[in-house]
């Protein structure tokens, strides 16, 4: 029965110091992509999860550095690269991918470089043609995976990304947020250890609804990725909002919903809580400090506590969503080491 997935889930907060160790490693090419990429346009590009990783991480740039940037799948570059990559249009574009094999990424960074864009790459795996690729290149080796799902290396990347965009913007307070992370990361994970096995047990869903905002929107569907990756659930996430513009017509006693809250949309999301247990939903809220309000509606709550900034905490979340979708997995007598009809890399 399984055994990758769950080490590389938990291993995360050792993973996510570790990348925080080789802070070195950005701040020696930083101080030159600075002087190539000044008020750049950026695209965080990647496929599947590496394309989740990329909205968050967006979303977090443009708060740490103050510029432009965007996610985009790799395919939309392959396909509709003069949407994005004319002038003034993407004049730098990281590339992700956590094996650095990916048949799309790969095919997006040599059209990028025919339009002259600035190339970032990011992967996991040393020697891949990604880790070869662009003219700054960042590569986390202890965060590869011997599992086909994501975990650990999303994460890490995210959190190689925050690193990155502390040391461009020259914000060490930011910095100074994130090396406390794998810390509080390491006592989460105590606290609520047997939490998602629990509401998974308590329960039989059929659907998992993930809801987020702005940075937590792709950890909302990363988030819906892995539940239905390693349980063959369905699973859907939306921004929050906008959620009760339609979809929230499914929505009965077997939806569990999570809800990802933030500290700016907090009075929003609780009650759009509130009035999606009305309608008979299951709730999962995950925020840094749960008010009465989270408290008394909510079926379940887990509490950061980390006193950490918004952009800053983002890995947090993931653990516990993962260990859902890894519970699921075991209730249906799935083994997530081998999840079905998928394979580690995806190639054309």
């Amino acid at each position: 029965m399984t055994k990758h997935t769950v080490i590389e889930i938990t291993s995360q907060p050792e993973i996510w110091q570790s990348v925080l160790d080789r802070h070195s490693s950005v701040d020696e090419s930083i101080q030159e992509l600075i002087k190539v990429s000044a008020d750049h346009n950026f695209g965080f590009i990647g496929s599947g999860t590496s394309y989740y990783l990329s909205l968050s991480a967006a979303a977090m740039w443009k708060a740490v550095t103050g510029l432009q940037a965007q996610a985009i799948p790799s395919a939309d570059i392959l396909f509709y690269a003069d949407l994005y990559a004319n002038p003034g249009g993407l004049d730098s574009a990281v590339l992700i991918s956590r094996s650095g094999t990916t048949t799309e990424i790969l095919r997006a960074g040599d059209i990028l470089n025919k339009y002259r864009t600035n190339r970032i790459s990011l992967t996991c795996r040393a020697g891949s043609a990604l880790s070869e690729m662009g003219e700054y290149r960042y590569l986390i080796p202890n965060a590869d995976e011997k599992s086909v799902v994501m975990t650990r290396s999303f994460t890490s990347m995210l959190l190689q990304l925050q690193i990155l965009a502390s040391r461009y913007s020259g914000n060490q307070a930011f910095f100074d947020q994130l090396a406390q992370v794998p810390q509080v990361g390491k006592q989460l994970m105590e606290k609520y250890d047997g939490l998602p096995e629990q509401i998974i047990s308590a329960n039989n869903f059929t659907k998992f609804i993930y809801l987020g905002q702005g940075p937590h929107f792709g950890l909302a569907s990363e988030g819906m990725l892995k539940v239905k990756e390693m349980s063959v659930a369905n699973s859907e996430a939306y921004h929050s909002l906008e959620y009760r513009h339609g979809p929230m017509a499914l929505v009965d006693e077997d939806t569990l919903i999570i809800y990802l809250i933030s500290d700016k949309t907090g009075d929003a999301e609780t009650k759009l809580l509130k009035e999606m247990n009305a309608l008979g939903g299951k709730s999962l809220a995950i925020c840094e400090s749960a008010t009465e309000d989270i408290l008394a509606n909510a079926d379940y709550v887990v509490e950061l506590n980390s006193r950490i900034d918004e952009n800053a905490r983002l890995v947090l979340t993931m653990p516990i969503l993962q260990q859902l979708a890894y519970s699921n997995a075991l209730k249906k007598g799935m083994d997530p080491d081998e999840p079905k009809n998928l394979t580690q890399v995806v190639t054309f």
